[in-house]
């Protein structure tokens, strides 16, 4: 991972409050703050469970994009770099957008 994107990533883990908060409100202010993107997404298909979520995934994927669909994924945790967790439009992020992303939600 480069050494500019792992900084970011500790710095942005590190204003995580240490006591546990199972509200969604700081996450709601963040996307407020943001203008709301998850509103602006195509449909979603949420895997959960214990196993097969990462075979699945890959199974959906694979016959949606057979299908000409162009597919976005967040996968947790990841296996080599952050970057692999978020697929947009078939496509790893760039580490560039994803950064520019990240320092735009630390303001």
């Amino acid at each position: 991972m480069p050494k500019q994107l792992d900084k970011l990533l500790q710095q942005l883990i590190t204003l995580h409050p240490k006591y546990i908060d199972l509200s969604l409100n700081r996450l709601l202010e963040l996307l407020q703050k943001i203008d709301n993107p998850h509103l602006k997404l195509p449909p979603i298909i949420h895997i959960a469970g214990t196993n097969g979520k990462g075979s699945t995934l890959s199974y959906l994927r694979h016959i949606m994009m057979e299908n000409k669909f162009l597919v976005h994924a967040y996968i947790s945790p990841h296996l080599k770099s952050f970057n692999e967790r978020i697929i947009l439009a078939n496509k790893e992020v760039v580490t560039s957008k994803l950064l520019k992303n990240l320092q735009y939600i630390k303001k």
